[in-house]
């Protein structure tokens, strides 16, 4: 078995992991623990193929890749339709000529 150049980021990974399953499931326990051995051994695999990617990265991919697909939440909101109701445009050159052009009584 190799061991990671950085082990601090290995341990960085394992605990975001703990930590958004926690969150996820409302605790942490034998299953979750399961998981992330399951995306940690996946993230090390995945690390071997390309050595550059950052293992923070690749366990949290991979925990995404274990969990079904009805319990991964969406990361952004619904998109909405709404109206816009136009702006006034402001144009300072042409208001600082009606100012000026008006006081001479050009209009």
């Amino acid at each position: 078995m190799s061991h990671p150049a950085n082990p601090s980021l290995w341990q960085a990974a394992q605990s975001r992991a703990e930590a958004y399953l926690g969150a996820l499931r409302g605790g942490f326990g034998t299953e979750e623990r399961q998981l992330t051995a399951s995306a940690l051994t996946s993230a090390r695999a995945q690390r071997r193929l390309n050595p550059e990617a950052n293992p923070i990265a690749l366990v949290m991919e991979a925990l995404c890749g274990l969990l079904p697909a009805s319990e991964t939440p969406m990361m952004t909101p619904p998109m909405q339709r709404s109206v816009m109701l136009p702006e006034p445009i402001e144009f300072p050159v042409h208001d600082w000529m009606r100012r000026c052009f008006g006081r001479v009584g050009v209009r």
